[in-house]
């Protein structure tokens, strides 16, 4: 599965728990759009996870689970 696949899916089975939904997709938008490998869309996401308000941080840690879990179901 492709880094912006598992990105987006990711995104569509917890959106409903976001806070910061705008956000969010904002996030991904500009991160989907740089064609990186799937390790660096992590590191760039827990980089972000430094400098935000607490409501962001829980949003992109709830992401952050979810790609995990997606790649473990796409390579298991």
């Amino acid at each position: 599965m492709k880094t912006e696949d598992i990105l987006r899916s990711s995104f569509k089975c917890v959106a409903g728990h976001f806070a910061n939904l705008e956000q969010i997709r904002r996030i991904i938008e500009r991160i989907s759009g740089e064609n990186g490998s799937i390790d660096d869309m992590i590191r760039k996401l827990e980089e972000m996870m430094q400098d935000v308000d607490v409501t962001l941080k829980t949003d992109l840690r709830i992401l952050l689970n979810e790609i995990r879990h997606q790649i473990r179901k796409s390579s298991g």
